[in-house]
């Protein structure tokens, strides 16, 4: 359906929000366009939103400011990138179909299927790390381990013995944050921790760490 007059409200709204490319920090949202001349965005984190006024054409920003709604789209397109996001956290995007621009500008404030829709932002991805009260041990000792992982939810640790012809063997595993064990050989030891949670996992590796 066309409109015969360009500064009426258009008549379908825009609908089917998606998201893709979705990251800690950011997501781009994608709709199927109404038939307006354009359309305006806002994102919130909760499905509340006040409708654009006509006569007020906004402007756009399309980093969040992670305070309130905001309108991050202000076009004739069908999709953005927006960023500034928080991790783990639920937005919640609504689309309104416009005509005209400016003080002319006039807006179709209803719903329709898929508008508005949310998205949830993963947690930032794990980063694996950790260290010793003492520095490096030497063989003899019994040494505790700290985690210093962030973002992570599970821990695998891996403590491999380099024997000094070549030969490697696993002397040691836990799935423990933190660690304790007795190096009694003298051998290279190297020591991996692999920290995980929903988005993946990072492994920290450290050659010899025990002689």
């Amino acid at each position: 359906q066309v409109n015969t007059n360009p500064c009426a409200a258009p008549s379908t709204q825009a609908n089917n929000i998606t998201f893709s490319s979705v990251g800690s920090d950011r997501f781009t949202v994608n709709w199927n366009n109404g038939n307006g001349s354009k359309r305006i965005l806002k994102i919130n984190t909760v499905n509340s939103f006040s409708s654009p006024v006509n006569g007020n054409d906004p402007s756009a920003n399309s980093v969040y400011q992670n305070s309130g709604e905001q309108f991050v789209y202000n076009n004739s397109g069908s999709s953005v990138l927006v960023t500034g996001l928080s991790p783990n956290t639920t937005y919640w995007v609504r689309a309104y179909e416009a005509n005209c621009s400016g003080s002319s500008v006039i807006f179709n404030t209803n719903t329709a299927s898929g508008n508005p829709n949310s998205q949830t932002t993963p947690p930032p991805s794990p980063v694996a790390d950790f260290f010793t009260s003492n520095g490096t041990i030497v063989t003899g000792q019994s040494a505790t381990i700290f985690n210093s992982s962030s973002n992570a939810t599970s821990y695998s640790w891996v403590i491999e013995r380099q024997d000094w012809n070549g030969s490697t063997s696993t002397v040691y595993t836990s799935t423990s944050t933190n660690i304790s064990f007795n190096f009694p050989q003298s051998a290279c030891y190297k020591v991996s921790l692999t920290a995980t949670n929903a988005v993946g996992s990072n492994t920290r590796t450290r050659l010899c760490y025990i002689y």
